[in-house]
């Protein structure tokens, strides 16, 4: 079946392999708090985090965000808290909210009833129970990768180019960018998939402004042990991986995306 998450509601809404509705349920007026859903548990918790506001600050304030990883049922009035991990350090101009280059949000995925999750500079992968309960953590022993100054130029330049914040002219991006506290290392992976027989793969980080790279992940086995890495082709967003098949999307010299199935050769 297909979940589907409408934020603006708290409602979850299933939709079965025929394609006809299932159920809804609304959360909001069982937690107290409007979540925001990222997965669902085997016996139909999700997997949310609780996004807050707050009223604008002074000029130049740094937000350094923690995000909490929490289980909710529709039952259970108070949500258990899974994990905390460090989310991106965000700065406020008294105009606009600039996020710092090369800080992220966790990396987090569901398999079975445990909740994978990755952030930082050193590749490590914590692994919670449904309790919140650490009970694996997976290491690669590979040095964190340095930030080069002119990949953060590169960075703020591609961002204003795609619009992310805005019009945020380059300007204003000079002006406060020595107020952020841009990290020495980059994050160690960007992206988190889990495939069809539990094993996880994580990319290691490429910056935003690098197009087409040819990507290199990691992979753990479903017992953790990690199995080396491998290289999937230029261009190619990794959407899952099954049955020794990875699926992707891909696009041309005009920018036409097209899905593609590559087998795995090990």
């Amino acid at each position: 079946s297909i979940a589907l998450w409408d934020r603006s509601v708290a409602r979850l809404t299933v939709i079965g392999p025929d394609g006809a509705l299932r159920r809804t349920q609304g959360y909001e007026s069982v937690v107290g708090r409007q979540p925001a859903a990222y997965g669902v548990f085997p016996d139909s918790s999700l997997m949310t985090v609780f996004p807050t506001s707050i009223s604008a600050p002074a000029p130049g304030t740094l937000f350094t965000d923690t995000i909490g990883f929490w289980r909710v049922t529709q039952t259970d009035r108070e949500p258990v808290l899974l994990a905390r991990h460090p989310g991106p350090i965000a700065l406020w101009t008294g105009r606009f909210q600039l996020n710092t280059p090369f800080t992220s949000n966790p990396l987090r995925a569901l398999r079975g009833a445990q909740l994978i999750v990755s952030s930082g500079a050193l590749p490590s992968v914590f692994v919670y129970d449904t309790t919140g309960q650490l009970v694996e953590r997976y290491d690669v022993q590979r040095a964190p990768v340095p930030v080069d100054p002119d990949d953060v130029d590169r960075m703020i330049d591609f961002t204003i180019e795609q619009k992310w914040y805005g019009d945020v002219p380059r300007a204003v991006w000079d002006e406060w960018l020595k107020r952020m506290p841009v990290p020495d290392m980059q994050p160690a992976y960007d992206q988190l998939v889990v495939t069809s027989d539990g094993a996880l793969w994580l990319r290691h980080y490429v910056p935003l402004h690098v197009r087409d790279a040819a990507a290199e992940w990691d992979v753990f086995a479903s017992d953790g042990v990690w199995q080396g890495t491998l290289q999937t082709p230029r261009g190619l967003l990794v959407t899952g991986v099954r049955n020794g098949r990875i699926a992707g999307i891909a696009r041309d010299s005009l920018d036409v995306p097209s899905v593609r199935v590559h087998a795995i050769v090990r």
